[in-house]
């Protein structure tokens, strides 16, 4: 009984891990270009808002 549980322990350790691994590579690859967006974001409302309030 004992085996099991530490394997089935072991197994959940390692699916944890390689989660996190993606999950870091995931936003590795998704930052640049989310600031990107945020940034174009942020630069097209300040340019519409400085238009809006001549």
């Amino acid at each position: 009984m004992k085996a099991p549980g530490n394997k089935e322990k072991a197994s959940c350790r390692v699916e944890w891990k390689d989660l996190l691994a993606f999950c870091i590579a995931l936003y590795q690859i998704l930052a640049p270009q989310l600031l990107a967006t945020m940034a174009a974001v942020g630069i097209i409302a300040f340019l519409l808002l400085r238009f809006w309030l001549k």
